[in-house]
Order: C-alpha cells, then sequence, then structure tokens
C-alpha cells in the first residue's frame, strides 16, 4: 500500500470513527437547548421594571413561590381598557388580583425557549390581547429571565401549573385561557392534559408555532442542517432521544386534551416546520370528532415566521370568534 493511500484511509476512519462521538455532543447541546438559557438578549434590562420593555402602565411585576422555594418571575398585564380609565386602573397588588374577576377574559401564556418573559415579540403579543379586551400573565419558568433554578421537563410543567392556579383562584367567574408558544406549545399540552385529567380543562387552548415532539423540532431546526445527512446522525439521534427520556411528545400527549384548541403557524417558520403544526391539528381533531366534537380550528398564517405572528392581521378576529365558541 502506498503511504498515500495509508495516510487518506487513516484520516477516513478517524473521521468516521469521531462522527458519533461528534453527534453525541450535537445532540446534547440540542436537547440541552430544547431547557436552555444561553441566549439572553436583555440581560441588561430589569425584568422588575415592564415601562423597560415598552409596557407603559396597566403592568405588575411579581413573584410567586414554588412548593420547592424557587422564585418565578411573573407580569400581570391588564386590558388596555383599564389603562385608558384611569379611575379602573389598579395599583396595589390586591387591585390588580381583584380585577382578573373583572369579567375580562385571562390568557395564561407559556414562552418560548429563548430569553424570557420581555422579549419584544411576547411584548407585542401581550399588547394586541391586552388590546382586544384581556388580561395577560405570562410567566418565566425557573431558570429563565429572574426566575431562580434550573428547568427540567417536570419542573416546567409545575411552574405552569402553579400559575394556572394562582389566576383561577382570582378570577372568578372570568373565563381563563391557555397559550403556548413554541417549547411553550408542548408546556401547554402536558398542562392542559393534567388538568383535563382532573375534570378542570382550560375552557380554550391556543398553541402558537407549536412542535409536534422535541426529536422533530431537533431534527428540522436550522442548527442541525449540517449534521442530518451524516452516516450516524439517525442513530445517535435514537440513542439519546431513549436515554433522556424527553417528555414533551406534543403529538400523542395531545389526545389527552379535551378543550376547545386553536393551532396558529406561519408557513415561513424556519424554525418549527409548518407541518408540525398541522400534524398536531389533524390528530386532535381526529380525537375530538371520534367524540362528536368539532371544536379544533387550525390557522394558516401566510407568509409568517416563528416570531411575527402578532403581526398576522386575522389574528384579533380569529381570537374573537375562537373564544367566543364561533369555530368555522
Amino acid at each position: 500500500l502506498s503511504l498515500s493511500f495509508c495516510v487518506f484511509l487513516s484520516l477516513y476512519l478517524s473521521i468516521y470513527l469521531s462522527f458519533p462521538l461528534s453527534l453525541t455532543h450535537l445532540f446534547s447541546l440540542s436537547l440541552r437547548l430544547s431547557l436552555s438559557l444561553l441566549v439572553r438578549p436583555d440581560f441588561y434590562m430589569n425584568l422588575s421594571e415592564p415601562q423597560q420593555y415598552g409596557i407603559a402602565q396597566g403592568c405588575r411585576n411579581f413573584y410567586m413561590r414554588t412548593e420547592d422555594n424557587e422564585r418565578l418571575g411573573v407580569w400581570h398585564i391588564v386590558p388596555e381598557n383599564l389603562t385608558v380609565d384611569g379611575s379602573r386602573l389598579p395599583h396595589t397588588a390586591s387591585e390588580y388580583e381583584k380585577s382578573l374577576s373583572s369579567g375580562h377574559p385571562v390568557v395564561v401564556y407559556l414562552h418560548g425557549n429563548v430569553g424570557d418573559r420581555g422579549i419584544w415579540h411576547r411584548v407585542n403579543l401581550y399588547k394586541v390581547l391586552a388590546k382586544m379586551g384581556y388580561h395577560v400573565v405570562a410567566i418565566d419558568y425557573r431558570g429563565y429571565g429572574d426566575s431562580s433554578g434550573s428547568p427540567t421537563n417536570e419542573t416546567v410543567v409545575r411552574d405552569a401549573l402553579l400559575s394556572w392556579s394562582y389566576v383561577k383562584k382570582h378570577a372568578g367567574r372570568s373565563a381563563v385561557y391557555l397559550w403556548g408558544h413554541s417549547l411553550g406549545s408542548g408546556i401547554a399540552v402536558q398542562t392542559s392534559t393534567r388538568l383535563c385529567k382532573q375534570g378542570v380543562c382550560p375552557s380554550r387552548l391556543v398553541l402558537e408555532a407549536p412542535f409536534t415532539c422535541v426529536e422533530d423540532a431537533v431534527v428540522t431546526h436550522p442548527l442541525s442542517i449540517p449534521y442530518r445527512y451524516l452516516l450516524h446522525f439517525n442513530i445517535v439521534k435514537q440513542f439519546f432521544l431513549t436515554n433522556w427520556s424527553v417528555q414533551f411528545n406534543s403529538l400523542a400527549s395531545i389526545e389527552g386534551v379535551s378543550s376547545p384548541t386553536l393551532i396558529v403557524h406561519g408557513d415561513q417558520d424556519q424554525i418549527i416546520g409548518f407541518d408540525q403544526g398541522k400534524a398536531l391539528y389533524e390528530r386532535l381533531k381526529a380525537v375530538h370528532a371520534r367524540n362528536g366534537k368539532e371544536d379544533v380550528l387550525f390557522v394558516h398564517a401566510e407568509g409568517h415566521d416563528h416570531r411575527s405572528l402578532y403581526r398576522f392581521p386575522s389574528l384579533p378576529s380569529t381570537l374573537s370568534k375562537f373564544f367566543s365558541g364561533q369555530l368555522s
């Protein structure tokens, strides 16, 4: 054998054998990113001062304690008509809590992976909802924003349940809806499933840019493009998904959701593919149809991406129709 061939063979075998190790690290990183804190674009801003994020008034920042004594940061944004009428604007903690029972619907918002409750596109969505006359209660799961602790699959769901319980405690007869975006859609599905098992389903569920399962979300994420066609990719993917026991399989869990559900997905979404939202819709629609219900709606947000759905022109009218039970 020639020297050049031996060198080539050695390099080839080194690369071939190193792929599993490289891909192991890739998927370790990718799965950690599904509950990560690596992107903190507002590091120098103070979440305890919502006005820094463009919410001039009508927003209370406060903190809830979990059973294991972690601190969760929360914003409560009141409906816009309460801020216009200064005499009705709450000022104290008790006034904010009392306002939840004013008859205005309440949206419990569960955000996605990147950043915290103050990210620009989330704030813009809060404003859309407040303008429509809804309260918004948005939490940061443990480890996100100014919340303490570290997130896991189980604890973020517990954090969502805690925020839900807080709102229900103060909402009286006001309708309470659950909203999950991106990673938050997986948390919202898990939360809804648990509530439905207890016989207290959310009156409405909104899934914005949802994924079918973490496997699909990781494989189709832009960060995986350089790796997905390599020889060992599927082997390492299955190994890690099995050993990490990832719980966010919304395609399976959504069968336990009995609430009327709205799924909104943009066809320009490069983070979570449009087909994943469509697949969730088809699955839940079929489940509800077997029970004689037609209360699952899918909205194709043409021309919109993962973070621009708040700008979808038909969103306010669609939400009003959905929340009032006028599905079509």
